[in-house]
């Protein structure tokens, strides 16, 4: 950053400037990361969770038609509506 405060002009606060409409950038960032620095490291988006890593071997059974294998990974991708389901 250039400058340490709203008026800073670098590329980073430019792009959340135009891309989100933020007027102030650096104070949007600040207080992101100090809310962030409550969250527990497992549910820490920053951090690296091992359970992301690890294999999701199926088990030896076979899988039946038409079903579907559970993704046990903690992170995951596309939007809330893609992530839960109402039944």
């Amino acid at each position: 950053h250039e400058r340490m405060n709203d008026e800073c002009e670098c590329t980073v606060c430019m792009a959340i400037e135009d891309e989100v409409g933020c007027p102030h950038p650096m104070s949007c960032m600040v207080r992101a990361k100090t809310i962030l620095d409550t969250l527990p490291p497992r549910w820490d988006p920053r951090g690296h969770l091992p359970e992301d890593y690890e294999d999701n071997v199926p088990e030896d059974d076979p899988i039946e038609e038409g079903a579907s294998e559970f993704d046990r990974r903690i992170t995951t991708h596309g939007s809330v509506r893609e992530l839960f389901r109402i039944f």
